[in-house]
């Protein structure tokens, strides 16, 4: 049965997803072959694609031999809820809203206008081949940004222990209180 397009992906609680930009939209998840299979759930509704956690033993293997690997074509917007974990690579799209409460993001390869992120507690690794501007509002959250161009502007607001690591060119304006951290290192683009 063919996948129906969606635009939002939702990683619920304990979810682990690997997304990859891709002209078809498909699934695929593996398993060891001596192992009984343990399948992830997910369903799409009102153009979003909702990914659950596989049930699994957690001193028997990885955590990462659970992994989904969704290949869709512009999403822009995705949420990443309570101990998900969500790599994002390859995506080419001019705008994305970014959502993670409790969660790890490891995002490579974007090529965005603009990015919205709103993070509280998570840890966010950014790899960008191009940005324009990104406004972020992190609560309790680590964020490295590495850009390989300028980045035109970077705002929002950073707080409670917060912490950003900025590798670019480009203008910062950001409110950062004062149990944060903002370092900034400028590329030689």
């Amino acid at each position: 049965k063919p996948l129906p397009h969606f635009s939002v992906v939702v990683a619920e609680p304990g979810a682990q997803i690997q997304m990859r930009n891709s002209s078809e939209t498909k699934i695929i998840q593996s398993f060891f072959k001596t192992a009984q299979p343990r399948f992830a759930p997910f369903v799409v509704r009102n153009d979003t694609l909702f990914v659950f956690a596989a049930k699994q033993d957690p001193n028997k293997l990885p955590r990462a031999q659970f992994m989904v690997n969704v290949f869709c074509k512009d999403v822009k917007h995705f949420v990443a809820k309570d101990n998900s974990l969500v790599i994002f690579s390859s995506s080419r799209v001019d705008s994305i809203l970014v959502k993670a409460d409790n969660a790890d993001l490891f995002c490579d390869y974007i090529n965005s206008n603009y990015i919205k992120m709103i993070a509280k507690n998570s840890r966010i690794n950014f790899k960008c081949e191009k940005l324009n501007s990104m406004e972020v509002e992190l609560d309790k959250t680590q964020l490295d940004v590495n850009s390989k161009n300028r980045v035109n502007n970077i705002s929002g607001t950073v707080k409670n222990d917060s912490d950003v690591k900025l590798f670019l060119n480009g203008k910062v304006n950001l409110d950062v209180d004062k149990s944060s951290n903002l370092n900034m290192y400028y590329s030689k683009n």
